[in-house]
């Protein structure tokens, strides 16, 4: 489980600082990184973390045609 002192100890704000910093991690190339601090992540967590990855790439992936990004970012996290 990711706690708030865990947050505030990266400098981040929220849980939600966090998934970007997993997000990024990814897409810098840090995949072990990313998967490690994804695995930190609580079971509810790791599903507020699917939700907002939805919410945040919904509107690229239909208005941009980046079909799939949010679910390859999953599918890489948790296989």
């Amino acid at each position: 489980m990711v706690t708030q002192n865990k947050i505030k100890g990266l400098d981040f704000e929220t849980l939600h600082d966090y998934f970007d910093y997993i997000i990024e991690s990814k897409a810098n190339g840090q995949r072990t990184q990313a998967r490690k601090l994804f695995n930190e992540l609580s079971d509810k967590q790791k599903n507020e973390f699917f939700e907002y990855v939805n919410t945040a790439y919904y509107y690229d992936q239909h208005d941009n045609n980046v079909v799939g990004m949010g679910a390859e970012l999953v599918n890489y996290l948790t296989l």
